[in-house]
């Protein structure tokens, strides 16, 4: 991890749903950073990578539920007009 006090560069292995490991870098602030060291210390995750490959995998989910969101609405729509 390279730390500069506002930034931080740390190297994860990012699982892809099962198509095997990539590896990338992520720059993020200290302060985010050390919210992931805190819930590796209380036990949350085993380390950094877990951490963010969980993280990544939320805001896909939260992703792709908002669009099936938007799907339903428009369908819904649709169904109104034709009973209006």
């Amino acid at each position: 991890m390279l730390d500069n006090g506002l930034f931080c560069v740390i190297f994860l292995k990012i699982k892809i749903f099962g198509a095997g490991e990539m590896k990338t870098f992520v720059e993020t602030s200290s302060i985010l950073l050390d919210g992931i060291d805190q819930m590796i210390q209380d036990g949350y995750f085993n380390d950094r990578t877990e951490a963010v490959n969980e993280a990544i995998k939320e805001m896909l989910d939260r992703y792709k539920l908002g669009k099936l969101r938007l799907k339903e609405q428009h369908y819904s729509r649709k169904e109104a007009q034709k009973k209006a």
